[in-house]
């Protein structure tokens, strides 16, 4: 036991119950942190404890660094004040497993020597990660059932919606990630507001914002100048010009005042930066090497005051990351200004490289922006709202070109190649879902119509153009002759799902083409600590299947209903409701693609014996809707159950 602690018993005695307590244990000397004892429990982290004795923790448990779990023990060295943290997430390399991921309940306390002075720190910790995950996926489980996934165009009914945008734009060359983390005192609504615009040149504006204040009338401070800012910005307004009209209309309203903001507009093709700092913190450029410097801010004071407003220009190289906050992750509680500004840049130059922790976020734009809020609000709390907004230069993505034989077949290849090419984007699942089941009809329709001998192709292209639309073309080089039984209405749920749809026909075959706008999911947080999406989600798609519940008299379709899989749906459904005789419900809600064959067979055999069920938000309520196919609300279930 350490000097000046000496406790009561045999020596014999005190050292079985350090080295054998369940808990995990160890004893560090000197502001160097050096292992001088440690307890059994640490053996499932190290192959042999006694390799660590008398080596400084940065060393001995160098994984740790950037966790603020060694930075914590020293400053208890430092300041001799104990610490107590419950479910402390940390990554640690165990022997033949290699980095896992576990949580801790620690307490630090100073080890003062007989005249008082800190001689070094004892920690005592258990590991409670078999609790926290148990705790996590009940907590998973029953938001599973309760999700719902919005529909592409709903309409902003609350002012929370307002303030924080449910999406950020995908533009080539640009990759862009964005957080808003509630205060925990005040979770309705606050002051602060991020914004991503696509400008009419294909200039990228970032926008963050804080009002004086929170709740309901903050909230709705912030409405007004985001609204307000939103609309100059996307009429390509330059950003002095939109600042100064921001002004004018802060000025006439005395909630306004004092109000801060940054505004950054970003070339994708040459990296030049434009930005104004009206009373807010400056940007922060992380390089591709993962140092982080603050760039000059413009000199500029809040609205309302009359301070003006000025544009200084940067330029950001390939890969490098431009990052705008609000004042809330700089005001951290026991924090001054100059500590916390360099906090946050060593923390978010460490989250660019993917120092802090290896499993987390793959895009570097949202490891930024979630490891820089969860690393930085561990450890010293946070009271105010924090918003977050990171844009990073990267290339550009390559278009995708298919071609395949125009049979049947094909088109689920066709969906599941455009759906590999969507992947690293990571849009929206309704965008997925929409551009998706948008091209397998176009395909399905020149399978079906073009080649009246049977043989042909099917050519497809999908690429991005410069403000952030997908564009895809599906091409055939024959001539459409229209089947017996076709009611055209694949092409008008084409037209009904996607932004522009054209077809034009020629004497060399026809090309359909469409065009949609992508956009990613923007993410509310809570609390601080790994994030998760604020909006639901659809269920991953899993191969085709068809359930049935004779007892309930309940058919479940599971998949992509698409011109395969059609008549399969088909002989189900005869079999299921003997040929129409009984009444049969059809769950679809876990159905991941509704094509227009789908929607042939369920017109075909709708009766009123026949119940369509599908959840709202999924993509066969997305369809039902579309073609005007009665069905009920069902709840959307995403544990395959």
């Amino acid at each position: 036991m350490p000097d000046g602690q000496a406790g009561t018993g045999t020596d014999e005695a005190k050292v079985v119950g350090f080295a054998q307590h369940p808990l995990i244990s160890l004893v560090c000397e000197g502001p160097d942190t050096r292992v001088i004892a440690i307890s059994d429990g640490f053996s499932a982290l190290r192959e042999s404890t006694e390799s660590v004795i008398g080596i400084p923790l940065r060393e001995s448990f160098g994984e740790l660094m950037g966790q603020q779990v060694i930075e914590r023990l020293e400053e208890c060295y430092r300041t001799g004040r104990p610490q107590v943290q419950r479910e402390w997430r940390v990554e640690v390399e165990i022997p033949e497993s290699g980095m896992t991921e576990l949580y801790y309940d620690f307490m630090l306390s100073p080890w003062r020597g007989p005249d008082g002075t800190i001689r070094g720190v004892v920690a005592a910790g258990a590991d409670v990660s078999a609790q926290v995950l148990a705790r996590r996926e009940a907590e998973q489980r029953q938001k599973r059932s309760e999700r719902r996934y919005l529909a592409a165009q709903e309409v902003v009914v609350t002012l929370q919606d307002a303030l924080l945008p449910a999406e950020l734009p995908v533009v080539p060359g640009v990759d862009l990630g964005a957080r808003y983390l509630l205060a925990a005192d005040d979770t309705a609504a606050g002051g602060d507001w991020f914004d991503a615009v696509v400008r009419p040149d294909g200039r990228v504006a970032l926008v963050v914002g804080d009002v004086v204040g929170h709740g309901v009338a903050a909230s709705a401070v912030m409405g007004q100048l985001r609204a307000v800012l939103h609309e100059r910005l996307v009429s390509g307004t330059s950003i002095e010009a939109a600042l100064r009209d921001l002004d004018r209309f802060a000025s006439l309203r005395h909630e306004s005042r004092a109000a801060t903001v940054c505004v950054a507009e970003l070339e994708p093709h040459t990296g030049e930066v434009g930005y104004c700092t009206a009373g807010h913190p400056p940007p922060l450029v992380v390089t591709a090497a993962g140092e982080a410097h603050y760039l000059e801010g413009s000199g500029d004071g809040p609205l309302a005051t009359g301070s003006g407003f000025h544009v200084r220009s940067h330029r950001l190289a390939a890969d490098e990351l431009l990052l705008l906050y609000s004042d809330g992750l700089v005001e951290r509680p026991d924090r001054s200004a100059a500590q916390s500004t360099v906090e946050i840049a060593q923390v978010v130059g460490d989250a660019y490289l993917g120092q802090n922790f290896t499993q987390t976020a793959r895009r570097t734009v949202d490891r930024v922006c979630e490891l820089g809020l969860e690393l930085l609000t561990r450890l010293t709390g946070y009271s105010d709202d924090i918003t977050v907004i990171a844009a990073q230069r990267v290339p550009k993505i390559a278009p995708l070109q298919i071609s395949l034989a125009a049979e049947p077949a094909a088109i689920g290849r066709v969906r599941s190649q455009v759906a590999d090419w969507l992947d690293p984007i990571e849009v929206r699942s309704l965008d997925q879902m929409t551009v998706q089941h948008a091209i397998g009809e176009l395909g399905t329709n020149v399978v079906e119509h073009a080649y009246h001998d049977g043989h042909g192709e099917v050519e497809v292209r999908v690429e991005l153009d410069e403000r952030g639309y997908l564009v895809a073309t599906v091409a055939d080089g024959g001539k459409w002759v229209k089947p017996s039984g076709s009611d055209g209405r694949g092409l008008g749920m084409v037209g009904g799902l996607v932004d522009e749809f054209s077809l034009d026909h020629a004497d060399t075959g026809t090309t359909a083409r469409v065009r949609h706008r992508l956009s990613r999911p923007a993410l509310l947080l809570t609390g601080a600590g790994p994030a998760t999406q604020a909006h639901g989600t659809l269920p991953v798609e899993a191969d085709f299947d068809i359930g049935v519940d004779a007892a309930s008299g309940t058919l479940t379709v599971q998949g992509a209903i698409d011109s395969v899989n059609a008549d399969r749906l088909r002989a189900a459904l005869l079999e299921a409701s003997g040929g129409g005789t009984k009444a049969l419900d059809v769950e679809l809600s876990q159905v991941t693609l509704l094509a227009s064959a789908g929607v042939r067979v369920l017109h075909e055999l709708r009766s009123g014996n026949l119940g369509l069920f599908a959840a709202p938000g999924s993509p066969a309520q997305q369809v039902l809707e579309l073609v005007n196919l009665p069905y009920q609300a069902a709840t959307l279930r995403t544990d395959g159950k």
